[in-house]
């Protein structure tokens, strides 16, 4: 069955910020993108309808680009929503911890953690992996302990600021007229 992050995902190839909205929390924000689409194809605003819409139009890419150029203001407000959602649920999340008294948990937890991911990791370099040890096994490992230290910083310090920076960037750019129009002389 087809779901809307389906279509986010093809519609990301060519309309990134518009592609993440739909593929992100279905809500509002993804409602009014979907509407939109669904206008800009003359299609119903359902995923099925809207994929098979976007597959059947040579050009819709190209579209796809110029709605979301022509309504990045509305397009940057929904997904400035769905930022100001997830942001509002870490923080929540994080406000219990704290009010259930586990900071100091999560502090000394986290502190065992990166000295454990740290440890293993030294002793890998340095003492190497036995003859008798799957080396796949200690890549997953180090590869799963990389992860981990990654979510525990994101949570210390959050892991939004990038993707901020880059829509802020996206938002007060100007598109090439070139990449949205066909060169001349060159046949469909």
């Amino acid at each position: 069955m087809m779901d809307w992050k389906d279509v986010g995902k093809t519609i990301s190839k060519a309309a990134p910020i518009l592609g993440t909205i739909l593929g992100g929390p279905i809500g509002a924000a993804a409602g009014g993108a979907a509407s939109l689409i669904a206008s800009l194809f003359g299609c119903e605003d359902d995923p099925a309808a809207v994929m098979q819409a976007i597959q059947s139009d040579p050009q819709s890419m190209i579209r796809l680009k110029e709605l979301e150029v022509q309504h990045r203001a509305d397009i940057l407000k929904w997904k400035t929503a769905q930022i100001e959602a997830e942001v509002a649920d870490r923080v929540s999340a994080r406000q219990a911890s704290i009010d259930g008294g586990d900071r100091t948990r999560l502090y000394w937890l986290t502190i065992f953690l990166v000295a454990v991911i740290f440890a293993f990791h030294y002793a890998v370099f340095f003492w190497g992996v036995g003859d008798n040890i799957d080396s796949g096994m200690v890549d997953r490992l180090l590869g799963s302990m990389g992860t981990l230290l990654g979510i525990i910083i994101a949570f210390w310090f959050g892991a939004s600021r990038s993707s901020q920076n880059s829509e802020a960037l996206l938002y007060h750019s100007t598109p090439l007229q070139q990449s949205l129009t066909r060169p001349e002389g060159r046949k469909q």
